[in-house]
């Protein structure tokens, strides 16, 4: 599952010639905020609530940052990690909101959906904040927040809806080069494997593994729309920049990291 990419291919090359594996020093951290660091106007902010009320409550800041994967295979961010992360946040009885920080093109559908499900089924508010581009996995995530906000009304992406694979063949190239390989398979599994790359592209084949593309597409828009019914249901795999992303149901607000923080203490204390 880790071949099928909800992600935006255009960025993903970048991190494909890049190491791929993190380094415990380079993978992200939570970062808890402290409601009795905001200023007096930040307390205005939130209609009257006093500051007794506010006192020890925290939000917890996850980054979702490159690309994603159910491991650290990507040099980008553990699903998993992040899934354990929400749990753990969501426990501490001190936390009233989360905020998801996101900069990533999407990533493997191995993992996602899980992820969307834990924001989802969250115990505390969750906010999604883009800086600069949320994509396809990332969208999957992201819907399942209470609000998403958006750092630039014009150059903030969000989109990229899909699954994506790319198959190749090298079968011409070699016998071009007067090379000749042969792909053996035992008895009994006659099917596996068809669309090796040594081989001609197996029409057949291909055509399976485009309806399974087809329905992770049809699981993850519906994912999505559960968190977002604004979106629509034949949106496609463009991606939308600033208000244009709000305008088709991707976002809802432009602001700060630091304002989609007040905004995850004032829903979250609110709700507590």
């Amino acid at each position: 599952m880790e071949e099928y990419l909800a992600v935006d291919e255009s960025w993903m090359k970048n991190f494909i010639a890049a190491p791929k594996t993190a380094s415990k020093e380079d993978r992200p951290q939570t970062q808890l905020v402290a409601a009795n660091d905001l200023t007096q106007s930040d307390l205005r902010w939130y209609y009257g609530i006093s500051s007794e009320k506010i006192n020890g409550k925290l939000v917890a800041i996850i980054p979702i940052s490159g690309v994603m994967s159910k491991g650290w295979d990507w040099r980008g961010v553990s699903t998993e990690w992040v899934r354990r992360q929400i749990q753990v946040a969501a426990d501490n009885v001190n936390v009233v909101g989360i905020v998801l920080s996101m900069d990533t093109p999407g990533g493997t559908v191995n993992g996602t959906a899980a992820l969307a499900k834990e924001v989802a089924n969250a115990k505390v508010t969750v906010i999604a904040h883009t800086d600069f581009m949320c994509a396809s996995a990332g969208i999957w995530v992201s819907s399942m927040a209470k609000e998403h906000w958006i750092s630039s009304s014009k150059t903030t992406g969000l989109g990229s809806i899909g699954v994506i694979w790319t198959i190749m063949s090298m079968a011409e190239y070699n016998k071009k080069q007067g090379l000749d390989f042969r792909v053996l398979r035992s008895k009994g599994s006659e099917n596996k494997s068809l669309l090796h790359p040594m081989e001609p592209i197996d029409e057949k084949a291909l055509a399976k593994d485009q309806k399974l593309i087809d329905d992770m597409r049809v699981e993850m828009l519906a994912d999505i729309r559960s968190g977002r019914p604004q979106i629509s249901a034949d949106i496609d795999g463009e991606m939308y920049y600033g208000q244009e992303a709000i305008k088709v149901g991707l976002a809802d607000k432009v602001g700060s990291l630091e304002d989609a923080v007040k905004r995850a203490f004032f829903l979250g204390i609110g709700k507590s």
